[in-house]
């Protein structure tokens, strides 16, 4: 999430299509073609996010045929979701796997076991692995992956938000991690707090906590952090969830216009935020094509058939302004989920 160059959204409908187009004529059909049936994992389907993921895998079983598709909850517990990897396996209803996983590295060796029984594996959201921010194949029989690098998208938050504080002196910067339980956001805490060491002297970095990708939780936490930190110039967030509950928070204490607001998601309330002015700028990301891209992959292996990428970076799907969204750009963008 680095490109800062302004590109037509028309470019991202293009790849994606092209994508499909490409991996429905690749290949022919061997034994595993036709109506494989598919499983989505997802580590919560509570919130409209992890919705759209689901929506997109189940657009990509339509389009290519594929067989029923189900959808597990992980509710963000690790143990639970490998629970369900195993059962899934063992039933033998399923030759297409499409996993967000709670633990990147947790779930490898259950997916390790689900791939040489000739499953097809792809990761989507965060890569599954050692290394959760590698968008890479990372385990033996891997299919594919479509993930973003957490800790390159909190070093674009730091970056921006050095960029909003301009020239303000002191600018003091407040960091609203998701959830530090998980690899990849632990990854991104510290992709955030390695730029922050190298601001420029009238930055202050005061400091991070996690907002759970929750509004209550970021409502609760920014409240905490805005009397703790008189004077707070900008909070940048993680998550458009929490960054709705921080944004409650800042108007109740009155300072709304003296607080720039950046966040990670492109929601349809950080769209009409950002238009507004009432948020700083935003990193988008695609969470239907995401799903959708990553089932492609799984349902095409699956068939026998050849995809025409099998590691995407996920980032890369969101082609408005390089992924980063602005008051400029933001009339060019589609968000594919409600926070």
């Amino acid at each position: 999430m680095t490109k800062r160059g302004l590109t037509a959204m028309l470019v991202g409908a293009v790849a994606l299509s092209s994508l499909l187009a490409a991996c429905g004529s690749a290949g022919s059909a061997g034994s595993g073609s036709g109506k494989v049936g598919v499983a989505v994992f997802l580590s919560s389907s509570s919130n409209s996010y992890e919705q759209a993921q689901a929506a997109g895998a189940k657009k990509a079983a339509k389009s290519l045929g594929a067989g029923p598709v189900q959808v597990f909850d992980g509710g963000f517990d690790s143990s639970k979701q490998i629970g369900q990897i195993q059962d899934a396996t063992a039933s033998g209803r399923f030759k297409a796997f499409v996993i967000e996983p709670v633990d990147s590295a947790a779930v490898v060796a259950p997916l390790t076991r689900a791939a040489k029984q000739g499953i097809k594996v792809v990761c989507i959201t965060g890569a599954c692995g050692s290394d959760p921010i590698k968008v890479a194949l990372q385990f033996p029989g891997e299919a594919g992956v479509v993930a973003a690098d957490y800790h390159g998208a909190a070093e674009q938050l730091a970056k921006e938000s050095i960029d909003a504080c301009g020239a303000t002196d002191p600018c003091k910067v407040f960091y609203l991690n998701g959830d530090s339980t998980f690899p990849s956001d632990r990854a991104a805490k510290d992709g955030f707090a390695s730029v922050m060491k190298a601001a420029p002297a009238n930055v202050d970095y005061v400091g991070t906590q996690d907002g759970k990708y929750d509004t209550s939780t970021g409502r609760s936490v920014t409240q905490s952090e805005l009397q703790r930190t008189p004077g707070l110039s900008v909070v940048a967030s993680l998550a458009d969830q929490q960054t709705l509950g921080a944004a409650q928070a800042i108007d109740a204490a009155g300072t709304s216009s003296a607080i720039k607001l950046i966040s990670f998601g492109g929601s349809k309330q950080a769209l009409a935020a950002v238009a507004a002015g009432t948020w700083y700028g935003a990193l988008v990301t695609l969470p239907l094509s995401i799903g959708e891209t990553g089932a492609t992959i799984a349902i095409l292996t699956a068939q026998g058939k050849k995809a025409a990428a099998n590691v995407v970076d996920s980032s890369t799907l969101a082609t408005v302004g390089g992924g980063w969204l602005t008051k400029a750009n933001v009339a060019q963008f589609v968000a594919q989920w409600t926070s």
